[in-house]
C-alpha cells in the first residue's frame, strides 16, 4: 500500500496526499469514539476502513501517528504485526520419544549455559548448528603425505558424512522441520569442537589427551568422546583422572565390536560415563560392547542425525548412543546448576529402567524458604574466613564469577589462594540434596597486601654430565602467584627462571658447590631456598 501522509488541519480533521517515505509504517488506527464514516472525506480514498469496527489501516510516519493522536486522543495506534502461520509442531523422533524428551515449545529446559566440548572429527558449521559453535580447535596434525589437510576444521569422519557434525546435532541442533529430524537434545548448550582426528584417518590417543586438557583450562562442564581405544592408556587416564577432580564429566561409547566384547577405553574407567546402544524395539545392539561396566544404555540404532551437508542421516553405532546422555546431562545442570556432575548421573541413573536406558523426569524446582547469613570473620592477603548459620547442615556453596569455586557442610570456610589487594565478591547459596537452592547472599571484601612467601620450590636434584656441567631439575612452586626463580651457587645469586631446569656450566674438580633454587612471586616476596651440594670427582 502506498502511504498516505496526513496532516492535522486546525484540529478539525486530517487532509491527505500520496507520498512514498521508508520512515512510514503501516499501522492499524482504533476510533471508538469518532464515525469513522464521516472521516472518509478527510482520509485518502486508498485508506481501507472498516465500519462496523471503527478501523482504519494506513501508512504513516512516527511523526505523523503523534501528531493523528492529538488530534483525536481517544484514538488507539498500533503496528500492524506480520502473523507468523503456524506449521504442524515439530514431533519428537523415535528416539527421543524413548527418552521422553520433550521438543519445542514443550521442553522447559534446553540446556542453557551449559559448556560440552565434543572431542571428535570437527564440527560442520552447518544452519542447524552455528548457534551452538562456541569455538573450533584442532589438535589434529598435518600429514605431509596426504593430499588432505587434516589439520583444517573440515569434517571429514563417518565416510564424508561428518562424524562430530552428525554426533553434534544429537545434542545441540535446533528446532526445524528436517524430514525425519526434530531436534537436538538440548539446543541451547554452548559446544566447544575439538577435532583431534580428521576423519580419513584414525586420530592420536595424544591429540585426545591435549583436547582433554584444554577442556580442564577452559571449564568446561561435559566431554563428549564417541571413540575408544582396545587397550588402557596411562596419559589417557591421568588427564580424565585431573577433569574428573576439577568436576568435568567425560560421556564415551562403548564400542562396537560386539556385545560379548570387552568395553572400550576410555568408557571403562570409573571416572567415565560409559554408554551403549539399543535400538527402537529396546533390544541391546548386537553390536554394541557389553563386558564390564556399562553405565547407560542409549538409541544407537537407525538415529536421525544431520550431516555436514544439513540433510538427515540415519546413523548406527555408539558413538550415537552417547551424545544422548550427554545432551540428558546437559538438560539436568541447567535445571540443577549447583549440583555436582555425579549427583547429576545418580539423578538419571533413578530415571533408568531395567534396560539401562533412562525415561527423563526432571522435577519442577522449589526454592528454599531460607538463605545463609554471612558474616566476615578475617581477611589476609591471601584468604578470607567466613561464619554462616547452616542449621540443616545443608551443602553452602561459594560463586565467584557465577562458578562454584567451594562447597562445605561447615559453620565456618575459608577461602584460600585469592589474589592479594583486590576487591573481591562472592555469592552463597543454601542447596539441598535434591539440588534446590536458596536465594544468594553476597559479600564483598577486600583482601590485604601481599606479604606471604611463596611455596619454595621442591626436590631439588643435580645430574652430573659427562662434559663436566651440571643439570639442575626441581619441582615449581605451586603458589598460584608465581612469578620466576633465582638460583644461587656457592651463595652468589647466578641466574633467575622461570623454567623448572637448567644446565650449569662445567665445574671444576674436587670442589664443593652448593646451589640453592628459591621462588618469588609477583609481589616480590622471596620463598625459603631448596638446596642441593654437588662434588665434581673427575
Amino acid at each position: 500500500m502506498k502511504r498516505l501522509l496526513l496532516a492535522a488541519s486546525c484540529c478539525l480533521g486530517l487532509i491527505a496526499t500520496s507520498s512514498i517515505s521508508a520512515s512510514a509504517e503501516e499501522v492499524i488506527i482504533s476510533t471508538p469514539h469518532q464515525d469513522v464514516v464521516d472521516m472518509k472525506k478527510q482520509l485518502p480514498k486508498n485508506a481501507e476502513i472498516l465500519p462496523d469496527l471503527q478501523l482504519i489501516l494506513t501508512d504513516l510516519t512516527v511523526a505523523e501517528q503523534r501528531t493523528f493522536h492529538q488530534a483525536f486522543p481517544d484514538s488507539t495506534i498500533e503496528k500492524n504485526t506480520a502473523v507468523t502461520l503456524l506449521n504442524e509442531p515439530t514431533k519428537p523422533t523415535w528416539n527421543l520419544s524413548l527418552l521422553r524428551i520433550p521438543v519445542t515449545p514443550a521442553s522447559l529446559y534446553t540446556g542453557k549455559n551449559v559448556k560440552v566440548a565434543v572431542i571428535d572429527t570437527g564440527v560442520a558449521a552447518i544452519p542447524s548448528l552455528q548457534h551452538a559453535i562456541k569455538q573450533q580447535l584442532v589438535f589434529a596434525p598435518d600429514d605431509p603425505n596426504t593430499t588432505v589437510n587434516e589439520a583444517d576444521s573440515i569434517d571429514r569422519g563417518h565416510n564424508g558424512l561428518g562424524h562430530g557434525t552428525l554426533v553434534t546435532s544429537i545434542i545441540a541442533a535446533k528446532p526445524h522441520l528436517l524430514n525425519g529430524f526434530s531436534q537436538g537434545i538440548a539446543p541451547d548448550v554452548q559446544i566447544y569442537a575439538l577435532k583431534y582426528a580428521d576423519g580419513t584417518k584414525r586420530g592420536s590417543a595424544f591429540d585426545i589427551v591435549r583436547a582433554i586438557q584444554w577442556s580442564i583450562d577452559h571449564q568446561i562442564d561435559f566431554i563428549n568422546l564417541s571413540s575408544g581405544l582396545p587397550n588402557d592408556l596411562t596419559a589417557l587416564h591421568q588427564v580424565i583422572q585431573k577433569a574428573n577432580k576439577a568436576d568435568i564429566l567425560m560421556i564415551a561409547s562403548t564400542g562396537n565390536d560386539g556385545y560379548y566384547e570387552k568395553v572400550r577405553y576410555p568408557a571403562s574407567y570409573k571416572e567415565v560415563v560409559s554408554v551403549g546402544a539399543i535400538n527402537r524395539y529396546q533390544d541391546i545392539s548386537s553390536f554394541s560392547n557389553h563386558q564390564g561396566r556399562v553405565d547407560f544404555l542409549a538409541p544407537g540404532e537407525d538415529v536421525p542425525a544431520i550431516n555436514r551437508s544439513g540433510t538427515v542421516s540415519y546413523v548406527t553405532g555408539t558413538s550415537f548412543a552417547a551424545p544422548h546422555i550427554t545432551g540428558l546431562l546437559a538438560l539436568l545442570k541447567e535445571r540443577y546448576p549447583y549440583s555436582s556432575n555425579t549427583q547429576l548421573v545418580q539423578k538419571l541413573k533413578q530415571m533408568q529402567k531395567e534396560k539401562l536406558y533412562p525415561i527423563l523426569a526432571i522435577k519442577a524446582p522449589v526454592p528454599l524458604d531460607r538463605k545463609p547469613v554471612i558474616s566476615t570473620r578475617k581477611v589476609t592477603d591471601h584468604e578470607a574466613s567466613f561464619s554462616l548459620t547452616n542449621r540443616k547442615k545443608e551443602d553452602v556453596i561459594v560463586l565467584q564469577n557465577e562458578r562454584v569455586i567451594q562447597r562445605s557442610k561447615a559453620n565456618k570456610l575459608t577461602l584460600k589462594n585469592l589474589p592479594a589487594n583486590k576487591k573481591l565478591t562472592f555469592s552463597f547459596r543454601f542447596v539441598n540434596a535434591d539440588g534446590d537452592f536458596s536465594e544468594v547472599v553476597t559479600t564483598t571484601i577486600r583482601t590485604k597486601k601481599d606479604i606471604t612467601k611463596p611455596q619454595a620450590p621442591k626436590q631439588l636434584t643435580a645430574d652430573l654430565l659427562p662434559t663436566g656441567q651440571v643439570k639442575l631439575t626441581w619441582k615449581q612452586s605451586s603458589s598460584k602467584d608465581f612469578l620466576k626463580n633465582i638460583l644461587y651457587m656457592n651463595g652468589k645469586r647466578i641466574k633467575e627462571t622461570r623454567e623448572a631446569q637448567v644446565i650449569i656450566p662445567k665445574l671444576k674438580k674436587k670442589k664443593v658447590y652448593v646451589f640453592e633454587v628459591k621462588a618469588v612471586d609477583q609481589t616480590g616476596n622471596v620463598s625459603k631456598s631448596t638446596t642441593v651440594r654437588v662434588i665434581r670427582y673427575r
